[in-house]
């Protein structure tokens, strides 16, 4: 029979969800602010990066030898993702965090700029696969690992933000990221 990576049923649940999400996000909100394009931000890039991982998955990843070469480019689009994904999350977490519900065109700019670079450096890390009977399975390697400590310093600078301004701001607010710590 055909082996699959068992972890591809989270990314589907997941895909169904953020669709749910962003129905009821379109639904309740039609405000147009920095806050909420942010937001609708990361639930685009959520979704279109889970789409990735199942396409990973289920097209390429079932017989890794046959589409190697097409798989490996788009392996190195995942980490990708993670990382424009964090930086988006930082400035939410910066626009929720301000006053005004704004932050400077210049701040964005630099944390752009020092993702883009830090998103090329990744690129040429190396990486492997793990692979179990022709599956792939999972990614590891320096690259992998520059990835999860950039996500790391991101929750913990996302962190950092949210408790420096906790006691000025609306709580209400920050319930949604508190429930994602």
């Amino acid at each position: 029979g055909v082996y699959m990576n068992p972890t591809i049923f989270f990314s589907v649940c997941s895909i169904i969800y953020c669709i749910l999400l962003f129905v009821v996000f379109k639904m309740e909100n039609n405000k147009k602010n920095d806050t909420n394009s942010m937001f609708k931000f990361l639930l685009i890039s959520n979704f279109l990066g889970l789409i990735l991982e199942v396409i990973v998955s289920l097209v390429f990843g079932v017989h890794y030898e046959n589409y190697k070469y097409i798989l490996n480019i788009l392996i190195r689009l995942i980490p990708l993702y993670h990382m424009i994904w964090m930086a988006g999350f930082i400035i939410y977490i910066m626009l929720v965090s301000s006053s005004n519900g704004k932050i400077s065109k210049k701040i964005r700019i630099i944390v752009w700029a020092i993702v883009s670079l830090l998103c090329v450096i990744d690129f040429f890390l190396p990486f492997n696969v793990k692979l179990k009977n022709d599956v792939l399975m999972y990614s590891y390697g320096l690259s992998v690992n520059f990835v999860f400590i950039y996500c790391l310093a991101g929750y913990i600078i996302s962190l950092f933000i949210m408790f420096k301004n906790i006691n000025t701001l609306n709580k209400h607010k920050y319930a949604p990221l508190f429930a994602l710590i």
